[in-house]
């Protein structure tokens, strides 16, 4: 099996890396964390970046209650407090330095388990903070009450621009209460909600009103929410209309080749998105063949994620790679894991070709051979926009191998 590649392997991009953990020290579970220190540089909570040196982090809040000299510096803009075991009473306790502070920008409190009691007391500092842009939330079993808490201060927070509650317990209830405060709210720009599995098909129809009236969103992510096919149809037919959001991340939600069929639809008329990520939806060739109608007339979307079990085979990259001959706009695509063969991996080289947009193509894990493998290896030399290209390619006896070349 060989992987082929102009350069290192493209790696899909979020707004913010994750924090890495710092070095690990002995630290007392009684001992959350948070007497905050300026100048050094290793901490045992977590690390406080500011312009140009680092404040960190290192223990002292004690059931809650603050050391006097426990400050957040006034120059620290970015307070990384991801995986401390903050939980519910420390969490409490920073919300009030976080109400007034007006340096901190970033605030990320990912994996601390700080529940809805905590995500309570972070809504209400978030209400009269001024400064704060971005909040990250992430693995925090966070359900409705927090959610509908952070909802609320939506409603009067205009500074904040980018909040992530991915892989919390949040649902439908909780879902609807957000997407409601945020037809009135003017900030917010970035909504990560991966992973709340029981979010359904009610608040993904919440989220489709409100696309249809807020004109700030420009980024949503509802991936493994359970949306389904009757989701996508309601946000795909409110894009639309829609003149602001770029990026949509929908994986993992079992539209399949229905749910698609929409999309389509939205990609006709739609021309300011500009990224759609479809990763695991069991859309089959029938599906795959539908986004390919989308994509002939589409003068916008510049990334495609049809990766991850969608199932499209031969058949569907064949469709897809039809379309994109005629494409100049389309520049990233992702059909990994998807049962391709020779045929289909042929069809993809015959488009790479003619057409001049794409620059990244991940195709890892299919079955594609060595007819199939040096065809695309012909394309990789003959492109003269093609930089990345990801392969893997499985030899039969007797035959010319791809890395033999």
């Amino acid at each position: 099996m060989v992987r082929t590649a102009r350069s290192a392997p493209l790696f899909r991009r979020r707004r913010l890396p994750t924090p890495q953990a710092p070095p690990k020290q002995t630290v007392s579970p009684h001992l959350p964390i948070v007497l905050f220190l300026v100048g050094l540089v290793h901490v045992e909570g977590g690390k406080v970046a500011i312009a140009d040196r680092a404040c960190d982090v290192t223990d002292v809040f004690k059931g809650g209650d603050i050391y006097a000299q426990a400050r957040i510096p006034p120059d620290c803009l970015i307070l990384d407090l991801h995986n401390v075991n903050l939980g519910p009473t420390s969490a409490t306790a920073l919300a009030v330095q976080i109400r007034d502070n007006t340096g901190v920008t970033e605030l990320v409190l990912s994996k601390n388990t700080i529940g809805n009691k905590g995500a309570i007391a972070i809504a209400e500092a978030l209400k009269k903070n001024s400064a704060i842009q971005f909040v990250k939330l992430e693995k925090n079993m966070i359900g409705d009450a927090g959610v509908q808490a952070l909802a609320a201060a939506l409603e009067v927070n205009s500074v904040l621009t980018d909040i992530e509650l991915r892989w919390n317990d949040i649902e439908s209830r909780g879902a609807v209460a957000l997407a409601q405060a945020l037809k009135s709210n003017r900030g917010l720009m970035v909504l990560d909600l991966r992973g709340n599995k029981a979010i359904g098909k009610e608040a993904a129809e919440a989220f489709a009103e409100l696309l249809g009236a807020n004109s700030v969103l420009t980024s949503l992510n509802l991936g493994h929410t359970a949306i389904g096919e009757v989701g996508v149809a309601a946000i795909a037919e409110s894009l639309k209309g829609n003149a602001h959001l770029t990026e949509l991340w929908l994986s993992e939600n079992k539209i399949t080749a229905r749910g698609a069929l929409h999309l389509r639809d939205m990609l006709m008329v739609n021309n300011v998105l500009t990224e759609l990520d479809l990763h695991g939806n069991f859309i089959g060739p029938a599906g795959a063949a539908a986004l390919a109608e989308g994509l002939r007339g589409n003068e916008a979307l510049k990334i495609l994620d049809i990766s991850g079990f969608n199932m499209i085979q031969d058949e569907g990259a064949i469709s897809v790679a039809s379309a994109l001959k005629d494409n100049t706009v389309l520049s990233e695509l992702w059909i990994g894991d998807n049962d391709i063969g020779d045929a289909g991996a042929i069809a993809i080289a015959d488009m790479l070709a003619v057409n001049t947009a794409v620059s990244a193509l991940h195709m890892l894990g299919n079955q594609i051979g060595d007819e199939g493998g040096l065809a695309l290896k012909a394309a990789i030399d003959s492109s003269t926009v093609l930089h990345t290209m990801e392969l893997e390619v499985e030899h039969k006896a007797n035959s010319t191998h791809l890395d033999e070349l």
